[in-house]
């Protein structure tokens, strides 16, 4: 699924390409060690800071991150949590990327009971929860909840959502 989409939605050669790409050669050089897998993705894909004296994080070592947590996870909820969460750099948001990914490429009958009944209630509400994207702060007028989703309505369905992604 992951080539698929990378085919579809990457130019080739380009450094979003390349980065799948070397993802996808650490899988195959550390198959039973997502932890050295991670490690070396993490030196690949650092940036010179502006004064080369030292180095910083990028969304090209996130990127990194979420894929080889997709493909060592294999669709497993916790697993993909576990190996996301502790590779580092940024875990705050590329957790929730990787396992809002197998959300939507599992589905709900994959996931364990305890995961279910967790998101049931802080999230899904039985398919009426919704995602609310109001400005970070009323009285100014940029900025919002979801910054890249500013022209989206204030308020829509978790699962209207949902189905647009996995269509």
């Amino acid at each position: 699924l992951i080539r698929s989409a990378q085919a579809a939605t990457l130019p080739e050669g380009s450094w979003s390409d390349y980065i799948v790409d070397k993802c996808f050669e650490l899988y195959a050089k550390y198959t039973n060690d997502w932890r050295k897998a991670i490690t070396e993705a993490d030196t690949l894909f650092r940036s010179a800071d502006y004064d080369k004296t030292s180095y910083m994080g990028c969304t090209s070592i996130n990127c990194s991150f979420i894929i080889l947590g997709l493909l060592y996870g294999d669709g497993d909820y916790y697993n993909t949590c576990k190996i996301v969460s502790l590779a580092g750099h940024g875990g705050d948001s590329t957790t929730p990327t990787a396992l809002g990914i197998v959300g939507v490429i599992c589905g709900w009958t994959h996931l364990d009971s305890t995961s279910k009944s967790i998101i049931n209630e802080k999230l899904w509400q039985d398919g009426s929860g919704v995602i609310v994207n109001l400005p970070v702060d009323p009285t100014t007028t940029y900025g919002t909840w979801m910054y890249m989703a500013s022209n989206c309505e204030e308020k829509f369905n978790i699962k209207e959502l949902i189905y647009l992604y996995q269509a």
